[in-house]
């Protein structure tokens, strides 16, 4: 015997129902912004070399989102708060270095990779 759920329509005027919808959908976007902008906020006020890093290369996280790695952004944090080469970097990147991390940086590859796919997206812009 299968369940009558012709009535449960009833329950719920059209207008509400509207309603309903409107809200679930205002409440997502804004969930879904208030997340990404507290998590760029979080990132900007990181006292570790990371961020510093990024900018001396010509990267923002933004540039990371555009080339879809956002969520690498924060692995790349991560893997500077437990870096052992804090010293090195911040004398690599300092007035006597090359300003750019050093090569035994294990966040390279991802600056590498971001700044390439900056580089390609200004050249099929110009």
């Amino acid at each position: 015997m299968r369940p009558d759920w012709a009535h449960l329509g009833t329950m719920v005027a059209p207008e509400t129902l509207g309603t309903l919808i409107l809200l679930f959908a205002v409440g997502g976007g804004l969930f879904f912004f208030l997340h990404r902008h507290h998590r760029m906020q979080r990132l900007r006020r990181t006292k570790i070399l990371a961020g510093e890093a990024m900018q001396r290369r010509g990267i923002t996280p933004a540039d990371a989102a555009a080339a879809g790695v956002e969520h690498q952004v924060f692995a790349a944090v991560r893997r500077c708060e437990t870096c052992g080469i804090d010293a090195q970097c911040r004398e690599s990147m300092g007035a006597s270095g090359s300003g750019l991390p050093p090569a035994a940086c294990p966040n390279s590859a991802f600056f590498d990779d971001v700044a390439a796919h900056k580089a390609a997206r200004d050249l099929s812009r110009a």
